[in-house]
């Protein structure tokens, strides 16, 4: 499989195996995704959390201090037999969960979206064993964009 990270100088691809992302070299100015994983299961809405979610790291693109901000401000999931997307959430109960619209990350070190907890849950069900498309967006106009198997 192949990742594409965008920038705003242009895009560089990227292989990757299985589900877990590995980036040899991203210029200065991008957001790198580590650690992909799609869960398989069940949707989400706005008063339930599904169990179908996606995890992964994100490292900023400036690795000297500590304290600014970046956002994702969109998720798209794809399995291309749609042309529109699921919502994606994050949820603070299981009863309680929010459409992203600009999920802080820091833009300094690592940003961990990598537990239950801190997952992004997928508003439509997700099958095991199916490749997935994605694609993260972030403000400071760089994606990260690949497909990742189901699991």
């Amino acid at each position: 499989m192949k990742n594409i990270v965008y920038g705003s100088k242009g895009f560089r691809e990227y292989q990757v195996s299985t589900s877990t992302v590995t980036v040899t070299t991203v210029p200065p100015d991008y957001y790198q995704v580590n650690g992909i994983t799609l869960n398989s299961g069940s949707e989400t809405t706005k008063t339930t959390q599904g169990t179908a979610n996606l995890q992964f790291l994100i490292t900023g693109p400036l690795a000297t201090a500590t304290t600014a901000l970046g956002a994702i401000i969109a998720i798209n999931i794809s399995n291309g037999s749609s042309s529109s997307y699921p919502t994606v959430f994050q949820c603070t109960t299981s009863t309680l969960c929010t459409a992203i619209s600009e999920v802080p990350v820091k833009e300094y070190g690592v940003t961990n979206f990598n537990s239950a907890a801190t997952a992004f849950y997928i508003g439509t069900g997700i099958e095991s064993g199916q490749p997935y498309d994605y694609a993260i967006i972030f403000s400071n106009e760089n994606s990260a964009a690949g497909t990742v198997m189901a699991s």
